[in-house]
């Protein structure tokens, strides 16, 4: 038998059978019907099957998803304005998955469970601990798939169902549902997640949700990564650049909102959440010569009780935009100023913040809960708070002399 090398897409066909996916017409033939769709297509919003493939259009967005045999995948982020598809072209088996659902075994049975302690460890602290002994799903082993649309208030909604997926053997299992949801005139698409988990073994750690692998828009020289890590971050070249982001929200960052634009044709896709809440979640953003990933993990309510599902409260935002990181700015400012923290109007002008804390002309923040000070005290909590600021005020050399509220003298003297 001779020994030889095969091409590619021979190499991606074999794969894909081991993986139940389904292969789609030749990649250029299935591209240029999908393309034809997203830009003819008669309605406001249109939905069409072909072949494998579901395309979910507006006349800004489109959005094509493949069905296999146990699973769905994405294929093309497209904006019609920018004639540009957004997501790497890259063939890798698992590449474009929709999410990652991390498990673990129920923490009240494994001695870890510290509600009842009378000291526990701080946040980040239990993070990891859950995280320990956590695994993920195997999304490709679904017993069966389906999907629908539904229309409500003119909006259309897609559902992608991941019926009866086993959870380390087949007496656990769980369903999974996508949700995209596209309105007339708007570029944005509206993404959730709901997961039924009636197993009574293993609960959820995380859910990465969703993944997008995005491709460079034009040249990656003239290419743009903008993300709010602390007061924001710009990062040029971004596909070539050092660029590891791993942190949480709302503890390293100040906003939900990614970007990635060409800063020459202002091409790009905007990336958020819109949790008005707000509830913990940690962003990701790695980065080859070929791709940027954007992924961000959601941590359901009661982390990794058996028995507990989980349904996403709030909407993933995606979709193509034209400007720069003012304008991706712009699109997350007008959802913010309908929020609690935003819609009583600037700082300056609010009349329910005192004047001394608008003038305040320096502000000490300190962070306790992980430390090994730190109680469930929130009085408690205040005086060491102060003894910190008063070491502060010392190594400072600072001449002032204040009164906290606890009564004690805070001078550095």
């Amino acid at each position: 038998m001779d020994n030889y090398a095969l091409p590619a897409d021979e190499i991606v066909k074999d794969e894909a059978v081991d993986y139940e996916l389904a292969m789609a017409a030749p990649a250029a033939q299935s591209a240029a019907v999908a393309t034809q769709f997203f830009k003819t297509h008669p309605n406001e919003i249109d939905l069409k099957e072909e072949g494998d493939s579901i395309l979910f259009a507006n006349k800004q967005i489109d959005l094509e998803f493949v069905k296999g045999e146990r699973s769905f995948q994405i294929n093309r982020l497209y904006g019609i304005d920018q004639d540009h598809d957004f997501l790497t072209t890259e063939t890798v088996i698992g590449f474009r998955e929709l999410f990652e659902i991390r498990m673990a075994p129920d923490i009240r049975g494994s001695g870890r469970d510290h509600r009842n302690a009378s000291i526990r460890p701080g946040l980040m602290g239990i993070m990891n601990e859950m995280a320990a002994d956590a695994f993920s799903v195997d999304t490709h082993s679904a017993s069966s798939l389906s999907w629908k649309q539904s229309e409500s208030d003119g909006n259309a909604t897609l559902h992608l169902h991941w019926n009866k997926i086993p959870v380390r053997g087949d007496k656990h299992v769980m369903d999974v549902e996508v949700t995209v949801t596209l309105s007339p005139g708007d570029p944005m698409s509206y993404w959730r997640i709901n997961i039924l988990n009636p197993g009574t073994q293993f609960g959820l750690e995380r859910v990465r949700f969703p993944l997008l692998n995005l491709a460079p828009v034009g040249d990656p020289g003239n290419n743009v990564y903008i993300y709010p890590r602390e007061h924001g971050s710009y990062v040029e070249d971004p596909f070539n650049s050092a660029m590891g982001v791993n942190g949480f929200y709302p503890l390293n960052s100040s906003m939900q909102f990614n970007a990635l634009y060409d800063k020459v044709s202002g091409k790009g896709i905007y990336m958020a959440t819109a949790d008005s809440t707000p509830n913990l979640m940690q962003v990701q953003v790695a980065n080859t010569p070929d791709h940027v990933t954007w992924k961000v993990a959601h941590f359901p309510p009661n982390i990794t009780f058996a028995e507990e599902s989980y349904w996403l409260p709030y909407d993933c935002v995606v979709g193509p935009f034209q400007g720069d990181w003012y304008d991706a700015a712009q699109i997350y400012r007008k959802w913010a100023m309908k929020q609690t923290w935003c819609r009583k109007g600037p700082l300056l002008t609010r009349a329910d913040v005192p004047k001394w804390h608008k003038e305040a002309p320096f502000m000490f923040y300190t962070t306790i809960g992980d430390s090994a000070k730190g109680t469930h005290s929130l009085p408690e909590n205040a005086r060491i708070a102060a003894d910190h600021f008063r070491e502060y005020l010392q190594w400072a050399t600072c001449p002032c002399r204040l009164t906290g509220t606890a009564g004690r003298n805070m001078s550095p003297a």
